[in-house]
């Protein structure tokens, strides 16, 4: 599956809106925004872009596809998460969702619109112009996503442990093409040691009652294949291995920009 952005903004649709107000200042871009597109051909086709800025440089795409004549079991969710940077000198926004080579998107930022494009790829003839989601948007996405089932899992997080007065760190990279790539790095401050392990994995139903598990299976240790159940809790991914206590559960945070200077450091020491 193609990134999320690359998806959006490669489609041959144009949007057109007038933005009103004026420009303001980067931090107002903070928040949630949304954009609803719709099919030319088939008017009850649509689709709803939902960005989430965080200020500490996290954000979360979401795009909720479906017919509006159509129940909502029907409709598709897509939700992916990565790190943005915003450069007001040239008003470009850079986005990287873990999965490729980052994105450069130029922003036009007012009181009332977020209007996005990328005017240097002759492909991309999207222009998306996002306003803040109304209440009644907020409860049409809030009963999507509690109808409509999502991989949220996909992407790039990170969980911290201590034992034997080292402290843990474990990067966990679930990719599209269903291949889990875990970085485990124990660090004792002087010295820091990396092992990596790649993994496949699958969603498999359960047959109690038609939640997803994770099946996660060694790639060099042949087909024994371990269930996780997993849910998302708030913004944490929770991980819990089927059979055994909840209360050793792991909790994956999504991975930040703090998070990445804090991986370079431990890759510098790593011998």
């Amino acid at each position: 599956m193609k990134k999320i952005v690359l998806a959006i903004f490669g489609m041959a649709l144009l949007l057109t809106s007038c933005n009103k107000g004026n420009p303001i200042l980067p931090g107002s871009i903070v928040g949630q925004w949304i954009a609803q597109i719709n099919d030319d051909d088939i008017v009850s086709d649509t689709q709803y872009v939902l960005f989430a800025f965080e200020q500490n440089g996290n954000v979360t795409f979401t795009r909720y596809i479906g017919d509006t004549e159509s129940p909502v079991k029907y409709w598709e969710r897509i939700r992916r998460h990565g790190v943005y940077t915003m450069d007001t000198a040239t008003s470009y926004l850079t986005f990287e969702v873990f999965d490729g080579k980052p994105d450069h998107v130029h922003f036009v930022l007012t009181e009332e619109t977020l209007t996005l494009s990328q005017p240097d790829d002759p492909k991309a003839t999207l222009v998306l112009v996002c306003h803040r989601p109304s209440p009644a948007e907020i409860a049409l996405l809030s009963l999507l996503d509690h109808s409509v089932w999502s991989d949220d899992y996909v992407g790039s997080w990170l969980g911290k442990s201590t034992s034997n007065g080292a402290t843990i760190y474990e990067l966990y990279h679930f990719d599209d093409e269903f291949t889990l790539e875990l970085t485990r790095y124990v660090d004792k401050g002087n010295e820091c040691t990396r092992t990596k392990k790649s993994h496949l994995y699958s969603d498999e139903e359960t047959s109690e009652d038609g939640e997803y598990r994770i099946s996660i299976r060694n790639i060099r240790e042949g087909v024994t294949s371990t269930l996780f159940d997993w849910e998302l809790d708030g913004k944490n991914l929770v991980l819990h291995e089927v059979g055994t206590p909840e209360e050793d559960a792991t909790i994956l945070t999504p991975v930040s920009q703090a998070d990445l200077a804090l991986l370079a450091q431990l890759d510098a020491k790593v011998k």
